[in-house]
């Protein structure tokens, strides 16, 4: 099949899959709200900061190099399967042994429990992380899919189980805890079957692996602390409960990008790799991928910010209305963030993670100084300076990642942005209007302005887009 062929099958079966733990979540948040409380998501948020960056150091890149290198032995996926397990219960050892700072730094006793038991989900996550590494490769999305609806159904579960049942703060680690953990343990049966492991170990055969992942890595760190200083310095400087309302926000705001970025990624990724020396063909595929994800993030979170109030009240329930304002910020914020996925594809695609690397060197720099100047004053006085940083670093961003990798222009890079701002421009008008004259009730409002929305811009795309629209009817469909 050719590059198209292969994009639809397997957006089509990563789609549902990832709508599918979508929506489990979602339904998850919206009952845990109603009987957990702000403190309770405040603790998690810090939690799920600490075990993120935990399993960066887990994987080290492998997942990286796997999927940009086209010939690998059995041999070598042996030797790189036994050192990531080493490397999963190495890493679980030091953070068991730092618990007790964290605990302190936050001054919450409960950390000391709650960090050891989520962080269960490393070694445990080292089980199946390759061989979901392998299956992504080799384009098996019918098996991924089906694993994390399992997972997924059987976290739900559990979570409003013990939610119910008063266990508090628990019931989101151990739902977590459990879907890590039965996700792995099916993707390791099914992984063997197509590359078996054996008993076989040689540091000598990782090398090369680790020389492809140690950019990423070392960018990915880099990376998930300029995006973890929020959590960190709003939880140190505000306190868990301010930390908890923010945190629920960004939680709403971050499920589309939770949604769309792993079905490209996942799809896309190996995609560009298997053309990477066709520079024509790769520009080409680069700039349709572009376009299709610009025009899916301008949706969902130019849709998110109209409708935040009504997502609000009826996501989380009343009481949470200072979350309305968070929500309209941050959702212009990572709709700009989300344009830099593409071209992050480009960089794995191309084993260029050095470039990505330094990008995060630089963001690193200056993200923690926003955030904390922020901090002084508001939360929202956060989201501001965020979203400003982001339009300060759109030169940058270009001129590292495109420039470089794709020797192309400002204008030719951004040119999806522009172009989706602009066919974004009547529908929102409209629908600012619509809110401002219209005072309906709340599930009225949301239902009848998200209906309206989507059909001024699918008439909008009928007109200017229409190889789109018959894109996503082709998915559908196959």
């Amino acid at each position: 099949m050719g590059f198209k062929e292969d994009a639809i099958g397997g957006i089509r079966w990563t789609s549902v899959s990832t709508l599918f733990l979508a929506a489990s979540q979602l339904i998850t948040t919206a009952i845990l709200a109603r009987l957990l409380t702000k403190s309770d998501f405040g603790l998690m948020a810090i939690i799920m900061v600490v075990n993120g960056f935990a399993e960066i150091f887990m994987d080290f890149g492998i997942t990286v190099a796997i999927l940009h290198k086209q010939n690998i032995t059995h041999r070598e996926y042996s030797s790189l399967y036994w050192v990531n397990m080493l490397m999963g219960f190495a890493i679980y050892a030091v953070l068991f042994l730092i618990t007790p700072f964290l605990a302190s730094f936050y001054e919450n006793i409960e950390l000391l429990k709650l960090i050891p038991l989520m962080c269960l989900a490393i070694p445990l996550s080292s089980i199946g992380r390759q061989q979901k590494t392998v299956l992504q490769k080799e384009l098996f999305f019918k098996d991924i899919a089906l694993v994390d609806i399992i997972s997924s159904v059987l976290g739900l579960m559990v979570a409003i189980f013990l939610a119910y049942a008063r266990w508090g703060v628990y019931a989101l680690v151990l739902s977590n805890l459990i879907r890590y953990t039965v996700a792995n343990i099916i993707y390791f049966f099914i992984g063997i079957k197509k590359v078996p492991i054996r008993f076989h170990l040689s540091f000598k055969e990782t090398v090369p692996f680790f020389k492809i992942g140690m950019y990423n890595t070392a960018g990915q760190i880099i990376n998930y602390f300029s995006c973890s200083f929020d959590v960190l310095i709003i939880g140190k400087l505000l306190g868990a409960e301010v930390l908890g309302v923010y945190n629920l926000a960004k939680e709403l705001v971050v499920k589309p990008s939770a949604v769309i970025r792993p079905i490209l990624i996942r799809v896309v990724t190996p995609l560009f790799a298997k053309i990477q020396e066709n520079r024509g063909l790769l520009l080409s595929n680069f700039f349709n991928v572009q376009k299709f994800i610009t025009n899916i993030n301008a949706y969902v979170y130019l849709g998110i910010a109209l409708l935040a109030e009504p997502i609000i009240h009826i996501y989380y329930g009343s009481g949470y209305e200072s979350c309305v304002s968070l929500v309209i910020i941050l959702a212009l914020y990572y709709m700009l963030r989300e344009y830099g996925t593409p071209i992050g594809m480009i960089c794995i695609a191309k084993g260029r993670t050095d470039i990505d690397m330094w990008w995060n060197v630089l963001v690193l720099c200056v993200s923690p100084v926003f955030i904390y100047i922020g901090a002084l004053y508001s939360v929202k006085a956060v989201t501001y300076n965020l979203l400003f940083l982001n339009l300060i670093l759109l030169y940058p961003g270009w001129y590292m990642y495109a420039r470089r990798l794709l020797q192309i222009s400002f204008w030719s890079y951004y040119r999806s942005l522009f172009f989706s701002l602009r066919l974004f421009l009547f529908p929102v008008i409209c629908i600012v209007l619509f809110l401002m004259f219209f005072k309906l009730p709340i599930l009225y409002e949301f239902l009848l302005g998200g209906l309206l929305y989507t059909l001024l811009l699918f008439i909008v795309f009928w007109r200017f887009e229409k190889k789109m629209i018959q894109f996503v009817f082709q998915i559908i469909k196959r």
